[in-house]
């Protein structure tokens, strides 16, 4: 029975975060669209604003920062409760995205 129910309770979870809604560049309309991040493909161009919740396996390509610098709280990932700094590529950082 317990074992049934943490099941339960995980797929509850599971559509919460398949239901949060990201931009997602389309070449086809020339911009940005909204999308749930179960219809997300992989290669597609992301906008992710400040706070948002992002799932894991994301590459950071650009932030407004100038620095290049993000901080990542990965306790859902790993337990650690604390900001993890992080870059992106000086390179791909001048190249930025509007």
């Amino acid at each position: 029975m317990k074992e049934l129910y943490e099941d339960h309770q995980r797929g509850k979870t599971d559509a919460q975060v398949n239901d949060r809604l990201f931009y997602a560049y389309s070449t086809e309309k020339k911009g940005w669209q909204r999308k749930k991040q179960e219809a997300l493909v992989m290669g597609e161009i992301v906008k992710v604003d400040k706070e948002q919740q992002i799932p894991a396996d994301m590459l950071l390509v650009y932030t407004s920062n100038p620095s290049g610098s993000v901080f990542l709280d990965t306790t859902d990932l790993d337990g650690e409760n604390y900001l993890k700094k992080r870059r992106v590529h000086k390179d791909v950082q001048k190249i930025g995205l509007e």
